[in-house]
């Protein structure tokens, strides 16, 4: 009686064991902030900077807008609910910057990587159900605004200040 139960509503008569969680692609380790700067890429390759990736870097203009690499969060928006979601997402945001920077990353895995991380900062910020189901949608919202020329534009620079800064390090031969 109990396992028909359990059918109806979709859960299993007997529950299977937990089983490891496969680690995200995402979940790559932060660059030191001390010298040597060197951390993994999107693809394992060891990037090198020869300055500290966690600086705040001067991308220049877009428009009449100033864009900086490094500052917790370019979200524009001045409201008050943007400025407490920059404060969650403000060290994921770093981190998006960093990736932006480094030679070899792609734009769509560094923003992809921006919304995993920042669905993480809402599951640790907000206890309560319906705070962390707004910050979830507010971390997609981001998410879908990276979809600009703008941040295309940011991302191009901030690969331009990478060239220049950082190197992808060759595998060790074996």
């Amino acid at each position: 009686m109990l396992a028909a139960a359990l059918a109806v509503v979709g859960l299993p008569a007997h529950p299977q064991p937990a089983t490891a969680t496969a680690r995200s692609p995402f979940d790559l380790p932060a660059p030191p902030k001390t010298p040597p700067f060197r951390w993994p890429d999107e693809h394992g390759q060891e990037i090198e900077c020869r300055v500290s990736p966690w600086q705040r870097i001067d991308l220049g203009t877009i428009g009449p807008v100033h864009i900086y690499a490094g500052d917790h969060c370019s979200m524009p928006s001045p409201d008050p609910v943007t400025e407490v979601y920059k404060r969650v997402f403000s060290y994921s945001c770093d981190l998006h910057d960093i990736c932006y920077l480094a030679p070899g990353n792609g734009k769509r895995f560094c923003d992809d990587m921006l919304k995993w991380r920042m669905d993480r900062d809402c599951d640790h910020a907000y206890s309560n159900p319906l705070g962390r189901a707004e910050c979830h949608v507010a971390a997609k919202s981001w998410r879908v605004g990276l979809e600009t020329p703008i941040s295309t534009t940011y991302f191009t620079r901030s690969q331009d200040w990478g060239k220049r800064n950082c190197r992808l390090n060759q595998p060790a031969k074996k």
